[in-house]
């Protein structure tokens, strides 16, 4: 699965801004992997609030691994609480060791724009590709079939060019697609709807991975498109969600953005929070 190294740059008018050479990703489909988990783990984290704004690019910097928490990290490397490595299962070598390689953080000495010194830690393994993972969740408000593809580097221009083509000539995407006329906030509302357990993600870096945009939108659609209101689409959202782990998802992220609509100010007037509502409706 591992084979032979992975390195990677990225230029910044014509100089190089990061690289890094990985001892653990030996291709394009293992990093594609990798960017699918870590944009998982960071976009998971990301709260409501933070999609107000998006048009259609989401940025992450070089730091963005850092709201991942502890626990997580340790959890995906393998640490004890004290950060010290454990014992690696048979069979989980290769995984663990990629994720030790890149939360591996590195301090340099830099200097502000007055020449002042001043220390900065960052990821360099992460800061190599976490323009990737930027793409990867951009692509969910992009992307209606859920997938994140990279050309592979030995691809010739016109597999590239297939690639990104094929699906094009399939039935449901010569028909009229709902999400057309559905604002990028609202695609990435649902296109951060996490399988319901790890295992149905098939990611072979161990995480969960959000289900594809297109998936999610359609079940909901097709179970409550006869909802009249806002209160009645609530009501039997709630009513799957004792059931089906998706719609508890679903319905915990809705029921946040609900209470965020409508509030009181200090005289007990209704303010209401016109782009909360606009997503909701």
């Amino acid at each position: 699965m591992f084979g032979d190294h992975l390195y990677r740059t990225i230029r910044s008018r014509g100089e190089v801004q990061y690289e890094a050479d990985f001892k653990y990703l030996s291709n394009s489909s293992e990093q594609n992997e990798m960017c699918k988990s870590l944009g998982y783990l960071i976009g998971s984290k990301l709260g409501i609030d933070d999609i107000y704004g998006i048009t259609d690019k989401i940025t992450i910097d070089e730091r963005s691994l850092s709201i991942i928490d502890d626990e997580t990290r340790r959890e995906l490397c393998n640490l004890d609480e004290h950060d010290n490595p454990l014992p690696i299962e048979e069979g989980s070598e290769q995984k663990v060791r990629a994720w030790r390689e890149m939360f591996e953080k590195k301090t340099e000495l830099r200097y502000d724009s007055k020449g002042k010194p001043f220390y900065y830690s960052f990821y360099p393994k992460f800061a190599a590709i976490h323009t990737l993972v930027g793409d990867y969740l951009s692509s969910m408000m992009t992307d209606y079939k859920g997938k994140y593809q990279v050309a592979e580097e030995d691809d010739t221009e016109d597999e590239v060019v297939q690639r990104k083509n094929i699906d094009k000539y399939d039935k449901a995407s010569i028909e009229f697609n709902k999400l057309d006329s559905v604002t990028p906030k609202v695609k990435l509302f649902f296109g951060t709807i996490p399988y319901a357990n790890a295992d149905e993600a098939n990611n072979m870096f161990g995480t969960n991975t959000f289900m594809p945009l297109e998936e999610v939108y359609n079940i909901i659609v097709n179970d409550h498109h006869k909802a009249r209101t806002i209160d009645e689409l609530m009501a039997r959202i709630k009513h799957d969600a004792s059931y089906n782990p998706m719609y508890a998802t679903v319905y915990n992220k809705l029921n946040k953005l609900y209470k965020q609509m409508y509030s009181q100010d200090e005289n007990g007037n209704t303010v209401i929070d016109y782009d909360a509502e606009s997503t909701m409706i």
